[in-house]
């Protein structure tokens, strides 16, 4: 299916209902290979002691596995969580785009970067953090990181990374509030929407899973 850029926060609205629960997205292993390789040798929120667990289950931000491969998203393990914003009311992505070049050699990373690299950069911008990259649940999941997990977690327990899925990750995934405390819209980020729709169109198996 073609998708608009604000396929996935339309979807988020209208309260999908997948295949699965919830705690699905609670997950502990990983065979994901990673989105990107922008920047960073660990963690991004501080959360893991040697840059080798993730902020978001299978598809966290350090060590080897999750959207920045084995090369982190967000400096040192151990360092202060990355402040982010809200997005404003019309939706423009705020902040400083990452770079999204390849560092891990690993396929999801490779497919990123080739077909997804303005949409990663986005996400993952900083001096304001985007929410795409910096939001989520809970302060540092990353709301792509969080989608990501999630519906790898279900293609691992049988289910299939179609737009049921998905849709009901991105509703699992949606950043209440901003570092501030500001309270964030009822839907994932505009630049997050951006990103799920690129990798779903160019790079779902390497990213997401069968």
């Amino acid at each position: 299916m073609q998708q608009t850029k604000s396929y996935w926060r339309v979807v988020a609205v209208a309260g999908v209902v997948g295949a699965f629960v919830a705690s699905a997205c609670v997950v502990t292993t990983s065979t994901d290979d990673g989105i990107a390789g922008a920047g960073g040798t660990g963690a991004v929120a501080g959360t893991t002691s040697g840059g080798t667990t993730s902020t978001a289950g299978t598809a966290g931000v350090s060590g080897s596995t999750g959207i920045a491969g084995t090369s982190g998203v967000g400096g040192s393990a151990g360092s202060a969580a990355i402040s982010y914003q809200c997005d404003p009311s019309d939706g423009k992505a705020v902040g400083t785009p990452a770079s999204c070049a390849d560092t891990t050699g690993m396929p999801c990373s490779v497919c990123t970067a080739a077909h997804c690299c303005a949409e990663y950069g986005a996400c993952f911008a900083t001096n304001p953090g985007n929410q795409c990259g910096y939001g989520g649940p809970n302060p540092g999941d990353s709301e792509i990181l969080c989608i990501q997990a999630c519906v790898i977690a279900a293609t691992s327990d049988g289910g299939v990374a179609d737009d049921m899925t998905i849709g009901t990750c991105t509703n699992n995934c949606i950043t209440p509030k901003d570092s501030a405390g500001v309270t964030c819209s009822a839907v994932i980020g505009a630049q997050t929407s951006d990103l799920v729709g690129c990798l779903s169109m160019n790079c779902q198996t390497e990213c997401f899973g069968g």
